[in-house]
């Protein structure tokens, strides 16, 4: 029998490889998303899109090199700590919620592998991925963005996107500190705890629930939420001054300083007449909601503080400097920690 040279065999196994590699390329696998459903995927997946900005701050952080695009327009705060090439990614809309705004041509003009449904689980959860998958022909993941599950949400992606390690990293961080809050939320006797009212708007008359994903922090952290009413549309609700006065809440938390200024002019409520009107940082997205994703992780820390600060024993710097970091990959200066903080 005739040798085969050793440039033979080397063309043979370089072949072998390739076709090896194209194999594994066309593959797929089959997963379990985190509302029960059986989805399909390609087993390499290089491209993906999230469905509203929660999933997509999520992939941000985890596997930016593969998200294609945001879902939102980045504000200027924004920009300041996202690299270019990520700060540049095209802008879709949403596929999600209340308002569909993304043009799904659009969408699968990126060839995302797999498009990301970060949402709250309901009865109609995989009814509304099954929609969004048979409308975009991409299969759809369900991953939950709720606070007490955040931590296995990002343990899923990794597993999912071939980025475990960094995701058990994110994860950990995320586990360690609602532990944290939660053994210590336990603590608190029920005449110590503090009431708030939270506004995202409306001259500050617009608000959210007890029980709603925009207070959800702020309660697991211990503090009782005053509004009392059901939600109108999207989680949140209109009242008026009436209704604040009546309630007179301990603390008041804004979603972001130029909400907070009109609230600064109520008088007759005692928690601005205390000088306990508060909002939470907002670079470079707001700590407590918008989107509700994973920048309320550091949104806890900061809660827990200002509702009971000498119950918890956070530093708050150095858990932002941490979280940062880890979630942004910014290494903030002290300057910038000064300026960031309130």
């Amino acid at each position: 029998m005739r040798k085969f040279s050793t440039w033979v065999l080397l063309v043979l196994l370089v072949a072998l490889v390739a076709g090896l590699a194209t194999a594994q390329e066309g593959s797929t696998m089959t997963v379990t998303d985190m509302a029960g459903r059986t989805v399909t995927l390609p087993q390499a997946i290089h491209t993906v899109v999230a469905t509203g900005q929660p999933g997509a701050l999520m992939l941000y952080t985890l596997c930016p090199d593969k998200l294609a695009a945001w879902n939102s327009v980045l504000v200027d705060e924004s920009l300041a700590y996202i690299p270019a090439p990520y700060a540049g990614l095209p802008v879709l809309g949403s596929l999600q919620g209340g308002q569909k705004t993304a043009n799904p041509e659009e969408v699968v003009a990126l060839g995302p592998d797999v498009l990301i449904y970060m949402t709250t689980l309901t009865k109609q959860t995989a009814a509304k991925a099954d929609a969004i998958q048979a409308q975009m022909g991409v299969p759809v993941l369900v991953v939950r963005f709720d606070l007490l599950h955040i931590g296995e949400s990002y343990r899923f992606v990794g597993d999912v996107l071939d980025c475990a390690e960094k995701a058990d990293l994110l994860a950990a961080f995320c586990d360690t500190l609602i532990a944290s809050v939660e053994e210590t939320a336990a603590t608190i006797a029920e005449d110590d705890r503090v009431t708030f009212y939270y506004t995202a708007g409306g001259a500050g008359l617009q608000t959210s629930p007890a029980g709603s994903n925009h207070t959800e922090l702020i309660e697991f952290a211990g503090g009782i939420n005053v509004v009392d009413l059901p939600a109108e549309n999207n989680g949140r609700l209109k009242v008026d001054m009436e209704r604040i006065l009546s309630w007179q809440p301990d603390v008041i938390i804004a979603s972001t300083p130029a909400i907070l200024k009109p609230v600064l002019q109520w008088e007759q409520v005692n928690a601005v007449a205390d000088a306990k009107a508060y909002t939470a940082p907002t670079a470079p997205f707001p700590w407590l909601d918008a989107p509700v994703s994973i920048n309320r992780m550091i949104g806890l820390c900061w809660a827990a503080e200002t509702l009971y600060p000498d119950v918890y024993d956070f530093d708050l710097s150095e858990y932002t400097k941490e979280f940062y970091n880890l979630f942004y990959g910014t290494d903030l200066t002290d300057e910038a920690l000064n300026a960031l903080l309130p």
